[in-house]
């Protein structure tokens, strides 16, 4: 029996050309930008090129002449754009290794947020430098105002002409 194999070959993915020495930050992100619009893949653009793409996005939407379907077009672009910085962000990522449930380590007790103690520590009062303290004049609790309403007259003896 003859084996054969065959190889493919597929074409070169197109390539951003590298940022240039005096092209601005915001020149590079658009034609970044323009280059993902026309390419519709991020692999090739290097991520200081995706940054300021996705920079260049939030420029190209407030363009008052921007039509809804250029706009719905840039914002699939702008998904596209972010999903790459997600991807590369995840790929230079530490791998973190999970300690078993066994081994967790105890959160502090001064901690705040969602899993903070639900009664704060007491507070002592410290008497001030000088020793001396001074009560303020606490204003008085005022009385309600009285409130006025006008006489209603019992449900029974109201009638259609005395409501409107």
């Amino acid at each position: 029996m003859i084996t054969t194999t065959t190889t493919t070959t597929y074409p070169r993915l197109p390539e951003l050309a590298p940022r240039a020495p005096g092209e601005s930050a915001e020149c590079y992100g658009l034609r970044a930008l323009l280059f993902v619009t026309a390419e519709r893949q991020t692999a090739t653009v290097d991520l200081e090129g995706l940054q300021l793409a996705a920079h260049a996005y939030r420029l190209a939407v407030c363009n008052r002449e921007l039509s809804p379907a250029g706009a719905e077009r840039l914002a699939d672009v702008n998904r596209l754009i972010l999903a790459g910085l997600a991807r590369r962000a995840a790929e230079t990522a530490p791998e973190t290794a999970h300690a078993p449930l066994g081994d967790a380590i105890a959160p502090p007790a001064d901690r705040q947020g969602p899993g903070a103690p639900l009664r704060p520590a007491p507070v002592t009062p410290r008497p001030p430098a000088g020793g001396l303290t001074v009560d303020a004049p606490r204003p008085a609790a005022q009385a309600p105002a009285p409130v006025w309403l006008p006489p209603v007259a019992p449900a029974s003896r109201l009638a259609a002409e005395d409501l409107f």
